[in-house]
């Protein structure tokens, strides 16, 4: 299983998150740092199984709950189109 850690202590914005991201898991060159590439990168480029894990994902949300809630709304419906290959851990 392909894991991936996302340290939250470094993100307070969607911008943020996205660079965060960018450069932690196999994102292809065009990725376009929104909410609608996200979902396209989950359900599409990074094949599975795979676990994707929050570190200090309680900073993230507590510096911008609105942008955190939109990303794990994101993942969520990720992991519900992808199954049993699909992990959120929240640390």
């Amino acid at each position: 299983m392909k894991r991936i850690s996302i340290d939250c202590s470094k993100i307070s914005s969607l911008n943020d998150f996205h660079r965060v991201f960018s450069e932690v898991s196999e994102v292809p060159d065009y990725y376009g740092k929104n909410l609608d590439a996200l979902w396209d990168v989950l359900t599409v480029d990074i094949l599975g199984p795979v676990e994707f894990t929050f570190n200090s994902h309680s900073f993230f949300k507590s510096t911008n709950e609105d942008a955190f809630n939109k990303v794990i709304k994101v993942f969520n419906e990720a992991k519900q189109e992808r199954g049993n290959d699909f992990i959120i851990v929240l640390k």
